[in-house]
């Protein structure tokens, strides 16, 4: 992710906490994710927690990030191996110094910090902390379409049909719920791009897309 990226993020920020966009009607989606997240037990209980410190917040969520952001863009170490201890560290930090608050850090890729670890997570751990993350969204530290990949990746994971489209599968795109008003949710998340030019990207025809998933039983 680059500083233009960043500007886009920064932007959508802002849009969000003026409301420039809103929120269609998808009670019945939110109702089946809380439906899910109910269903996992307390992870804690079987988790080893590090001895950490709470005076540098901003600093250590941020690293997380970028060592996120390192190993997958830039291939700088194994992933697998990055992941696993940026969940060790967030876990670690929240649970001794609590889960940030909206404005609590200065810099808003902390709080992206929070994201890329749980969207590489088992499920169990979305679950865990899911309420917080949209708390975040809805306080508008994070935008929307943050909540749209978490959900669509918790989703995926329970094999559900995804709401935005945002989750491939085998180098296709993962199943999708009602595909017809699926441009009208990524626009109210907040998407700058239509799941067509998404599709495009990964060589895919959202035509061919989606007929294929309508033959699937």
């Amino acid at each position: 992710m680059d500083s233009k990226d960043h500007l886009k993020i920064e932007e959508k920020v802002e849009k969000q906490k003026t409301g420039e966009f809103t929120f269609e009607n998808i009670d019945r989606y939110d109702k089946l994710i809380d439906s899910l997240v109910n269903l996992y037990p307390d992870p804690i209980s079987k988790f080893n927690l590090r001895q950490v410190s709470c005076k540098n917040l901003n600093d250590d969520f941020l690293n997380i990030y970028y060592k996120d952001q390192k190993v997958r863009n830039e291939g700088v170490g194994n992933m697998e191996t990055v992941d696993h201890e940026n969940l060790q560290n967030l876990v670690s930090i929240i649970e001794k110094c609590g889960f940030p608050k909206s404005g609590q850090l200065r810099d808003f890729r902390g709080y992206l910090g929070i994201f890329v670890v749980l969207q590489h997570s088992d499920p169990e751990w979305i679950a865990f902390y899911y309420n917080d993350f949209k708390d975040l969204v809805n306080n508008c530290s994070i935008p929307r379409d943050f909540l749209a990949l978490l959900q669509d990746r918790f989703l995926l994971l329970n094999d559900q049909p995804q709401i935005y489209g945002t989750q491939m599968q085998n180098g296709k795109l993962y199943k999708l719920v009602d595909p017809e008003s699926v441009g009208q949710r990524r626009r109210n998340m907040g998407f700058a791009e239509t799941l067509s030019v998404y599709l495009s990207r990964h060589g895919l025809k959202l035509k061919d897309e989606l007929k294929r998933l309508s033959s699937i039983k």
